[in-house]
């Protein structure tokens, strides 16, 4: 997402993007960002919670 921002404000800076739409895109980025990582905790929650059953291997 940093990449995004650079580019967004690259665009500005070459006269592609006007100030207001920067910072409209840039909320957006930030909502974005957000998002992605609650997904991603949640995802790692799921996963430490998340057991494989134990076999015992019988002893010859």
């Amino acid at each position: 997402l940093l990449e995004l921002e650079t580019h967004l404000i690259v665009s500005r800076n070459l006269g592609y993007l006007k100030q207001p739409d920067l910072e409209t895109a840039q909320r957006n980025v930030g909502q974005i960002g957000k998002m992605l990582n609650s997904l991603i905790q949640s995802l790692r929650s799921r996963q430490s919670s998340f057991t494989l059953p134990l076999f015992e291997i019988p002893s010859p």
